[in-house]
């Protein structure tokens, strides 16, 4: 019988992330925080600075923040 004839629900194999110990989440785990606090500090300041001031300033700090964006989506795959 497969479980949807049971009515019992699959058993969760991933742990919750705030029981997990820094090994098991990643050796970029640390890096991969810390970019993202720049992405997102980066991305709002680069919006302000893009509709309130200076266009091509503001673009310029957009554009930085998507490629740490993708340095982090990069070191999320490669684990």
């Amino acid at each position: 019988m497969s479980e949807e004839q049971t009515g019992n629900r699959p058993v969760r194999k991933r742990r919750r992330l705030e029981r997990m110990s820094y090994a098991e989440r990643g050796r970029f785990f640390r890096i991969r925080n810390i970019l993202n606090l720049v992405f997102i500090v980066l991305a709002v300041a680069g919006m302000a600075v893009y509709f309130y001031s200076n266009r091509s300033i503001g673009g310029a700090m957009l554009i930085v923040a998507i490629v740490l964006k993708l340095i982090e989506c990069v070191l999320r795959i490669i684990r």
